[in-house]
């Protein structure tokens, strides 16, 4: 797990078609044993969750048609150029 910020833990609600956090408490990760702890009231498929760019800090980017089925992607990230 990278780990940037919060730790958080979600279980999927197939009715909303998203991921909920609701009923997950008392997370903890423990560095020295590399093990995560939580509590939940459900019992069903959970994931950690982030941000979809979360390990892509991009500072620009730019889709460009060459012609009609090809296209050109530009881009910037912090250490690197696309």
């Amino acid at each position: 797990v990278l780990m940037r910020g919060e730790l958080r833990v979600g279980w999927w609600d197939e009715a909303n078609g998203k991921w909920n956090e609701d009923g997950i408490t008392e997370i903890e990760h423990n560095e020295e044993t590399s093990s995560i702890s939580f509590k939940t009231v459900r019992i069903t498929e959970l994931g950690f969750l982030q941000q979809r760019g979360f390990d892509f800090p991009y500072t620009q980017w730019s889709l460009t048609p060459v012609r009609l089925s090809v296209r050109h992607a530009r881009g910037a990230i912090a250490d690197y150029a696309l």
